[in-house]
């Protein structure tokens, strides 16, 4: 701090006298200024600092090396190297066409065949709504849904205003996908990233219902999370995967969001305060927007499993390097423990 303070200027981008997390948005700009390293999906900050004592600073001087890095795995080294070539043809690209290439069919072949009973899942959800007087924060207030047994996508949505809605969009939603389960026996609920399982667990031991129910889907791997085939299976150019826009483009069925939904605040909170000041006008425009953004996933996870399924069916056997551990882990596939305790509330079945 002293010789912090005792500078003549500010401190700068890659002064080794200091410490920098690469993750807030001051470093975030710094390295996008100066085209860092770190920008490249997967390095992370220790990498990063062997990558600099080897003289590669930039994007695209690590795309372009050859050499290796000492300290760096080899298998991590060549993976690192491939993903800055991509990022740096997109960015070269006028049009900004994302770039990807397989690099595991066998992260690919975990997607199940699909099935007219699929549906693809998506939750929205306030972390900072809370019943007056409770310290029980979050409601979980759209679930939302899309079916193609039709041959038409379909959205289904199950909403929930307040505790006790949100019991019973869980019981729905649960009771729905038995439902369809028992129609179609290999049918699979595909979602992008952990969040939906995490909340329906969290959910079930909430209300104390439905914790049998979902707990048999995990065993049984009802839940399919793409975004974890996607990491493993795909190397993708853009360094940010869990956003709806990169999953569009992906899929090649880019949906540009009006301005108005991509800047939408999701609390619900905002929405019912509306309501109470009698403004129901403003209230169900407001709720209109979140059904329309929720349906903009559910969509955008529908494409991306298709896209997989199809590179799996065009691409060659790439697997990646047996040594390579890596930064960016493979999915996690094990059955999730049981929620289910004798004597639980969570043992509750669904309903009852």
């Amino acid at each position: 701090m002293e010789a912090h303070a005792a500078d003549d200027g500010p401190a700068l981008w890659r002064d080794d006298r200091w410490l920098a997390c690469g993750r807030c948005e001051v470093c975030v700009a710094a390295a996008e200024e100066t085209r860092d390293v770190l920008l490249v999906a997967g390095v992370r900050m220790p990498t990063r600092r062997r990558l600099l004592e080897a003289g590669v600073h930039t994007v695209e001087d690590l795309a372009a090396r050859t050499e290796p890095v000492p300290e760096v795995r080899a298998a991590t080294f060549e993976r690192l190297v491939a993903q800055a070539r991509l990022q740096v043809e997109q960015d070269g690209d006028p049009t900004g066409r994302v770039r990807s290439e397989v690099v595991s069919t066998a992260a690919l072949a975990t997607i199940p065949e699909p099935s007219a009973g699929d549906v693809f899942f998506d939750f929205e959800g306030d972390p900072l709504w809370a019943e007056r007087g409770s310290s029980d924060w979050g409601l979980e207030y759209l679930f939302g849904l899309i079916e193609i047994d039709t041959g038409t996508p379909e959205f289904r949505t199950f909403w929930a205003h307040d505790r006790e809605a949100e019991k019973q969009a869980l019981i729905d939603f649960v009771t729905y996908v038995q439902q369809r389960r028992r129609q179609w026996p290999t049918m699979h609920v595909h979602h992008y990233a952990n969040y939906e399982v995490g909340a329906l667990l969290r959910r079930a031991v909430r209300h104390g219902v439905c914790g049998e129910e979902i707990d048999q889907f995990l065993r049984e791997g009802v839940f399919v999370d793409l975004y974890a085939v996607v990491r493993a299976g795909v190397r993708v150019s853009p360094a940010v995967l869990l956003d709806q826009e990169t999953r569009a483009a992906l899929h090649g069925q880019a949906r540009h969001r009006p301005a108005e939904r991509r800047r939408l605040d999701h609390r619900l909170s905002r929405v019912l305060r509306g309501r109470d000041r009698g403004d129901e006008a403003e209230a169900h425009r407001l709720l209109e927007l979140i059904h329309d953004y929720n349906r903009d996933d559910c969509l955008s996870t529908l494409g991306l499993r298709d896209w997989l399924v199809q590179q799996r069916e065009a691409s060659p056997v790439v697997e990646p390097a047996s040594d390579d551990v890596g930064e960016v882990p493979p999915p996690d596939r094990s059955p999730c423990p049981p929620i289910v305790r004798p004597g639980s509330r969570s043992s509750r079945r669904c309903g009852s």
